[in-house]
């Protein structure tokens, strides 16, 4: 409860945000959604089952006289409330070239250590210093075993061009 207290609180930019939208459901899924960034730096979609107690919180700290039916909200709103909520943080999302300098951050770590979890953290850190939302977990777990598997294989070439014949049966 004191964890949902924290991610849901409102600061006043954010009830500044809630301004702009329109209907119950758009609000509190726009708090929702405020409160999984905060948390995770990532937006998700879902729907009032997936995420009922964060839900029926909500309902009771702010809007204590409504009750919750549904959250289905459109494509459309649901990347408005993204956006705003990018402008609140100051994050942007990580398209194509953001994508490709992440790439090139990972080929430099991958050099330091070829352990997942070093790169995996390390890149977290760098998405977190350049103000950048997170790709999903998919998509960051290929791009680590795409660039530790470049890396074996550069280590390998390098090993093999490096070593006589004589090394190779010692």
């Amino acid at each position: 409860e004191e964890e949902r207290a924290f991610y849901f609180s409102l600061a006043p930019p954010e009830r500044a945000a809630l301004s702009q939208l329109h209907g119950m459901k758009s609000t509190i899924y726009f708090i929702l959604q405020l409160g999984y960034f905060k948390a995770r730096r990532q937006f998700f979609v879902f729907n009032l089952k997936q995420v009922a107690a964060d839900a029926q919180y909500i309902q009771r700290a702010y809007f204590p006289d409504v009750d919750l039916v549904d959250m289905d909200i459109t494509k459309v709103t649901r990347l408005k409330q993204q956006s705003f909520i990018l402008e609140l943080f100051q994050y942007r999302i990580c398209g194509s070239e953001e994508r490709e300098r992440l790439r090139m951050k990972a080929q430099q770590v991958a050099r330091i250590s070829s352990r997942p979890i070093y790169v995996f953290r390390e890149l977290r850190a760098y998405l977190t210093r350049e103000r950048l939302v997170a790709p999903g977990y998919s998509v960051m777990q290929e791009l680590i075993g795409d660039v530790l598997q470049r890396e074996r294989e550069r280590l390998v070439a390098v090993a093999q061009s490096q070593l006589t014949d004589g090394d190779v049966v010692a």
